[in-house]
């Protein structure tokens, strides 16, 4: 019976393949710009540190989109690579695959056909200072070895969430006789969590597993 179960919860972890767990991406404020990501799967096995060409943008109220007012809603999103950056240049960087380290890794290298994507996206009312706000990943992740770019040994989806924390620079500037304000992003930090479907998964199925371990022991010793 133990074993049915196990199997039985065994089938739903494939829907959180490629869920970023753990990890880190530091993203400059503009663009073009770069990226610092330490990102980490436990579905998928994997665990890299890359450097990237990233675009950070806010969306704001204001048509042109630099001028913003406390309670204002903005959306922050990086994206990386840099989509409409006019050269290609490589994503490198290093990492644990399936348990094998690779010193070099191409994660995004577009003339050996190594294409990586992802946009994380958050949003929020406009407050001074820092502000603490959950966000949502989505992209592709392909990954290859320096030494042989020609083989892919990661090649998928991946998706994730977190908190960003974005600090907002609030100033008070005459605009068109009226006070208004211009907002100064220095930095956004997103911080990847688990997926709470799938922390869910996980304690129900070891509060499953010990339940029925318990019955069976009961059953035993009767």
């Amino acid at each position: 019976m133990l074993r049915k179960v196990l199997l039985l919860l065994s089938i739903p972890a494939s829907v959180f393949a490629g869920a970023i767990d753990t990890g880190s991406i530091l993203s400059i404020f503009g663009g073009p710009g770069t990226s610092d990501a330490k990102i980490s799967s436990t579905s998928e096995n994997f665990s890299l540190n890359f450097e990237s060409l990233s675009g950070t943008s806010i969306s704001t109220p204001d048509s042109e989109g630099i001028l913003v007012h406390p309670g204002d809603p903005i959306a922050i999103q990086t994206s990386m690579p840099l989509p409409s950056f006019p050269i290609a240049l490589q994503a490198l960087g290093q990492g644990t695959i399936d348990g094998t380290f690779y010193p070099s890794l191409y994660i995004d290298y577009p003339s050996y056909g190594v294409n990586s994507s992802m946009t994380l996206t958050t949003s929020f009312d406009a407050v001074e200072g820092e502000t603490h706000v959950p966000f949502t990943m989505t992209g592709y992740l392909e990954v290859a070895s320096a030494t042989d770019p020609n083989v892919l040994l990661l090649n998928e989806p991946i998706s994730g969430g977190g908190y960003a924390d974005v600090i907002l620079s609030l100033q008070e500037l005459p605009f068109n006789g009226q006070p208004s304000v211009l907002e100064v992003v220095t930095d956004v930090s997103w911080t990847f969590t688990p997926e709470p479907s799938a922390l869910l998964l996980a304690l129900t199925g070891l509060g499953l597993i010990a339940s029925i371990r318990a019955v069976l022991h009961r059953r035993a010793h009767r």
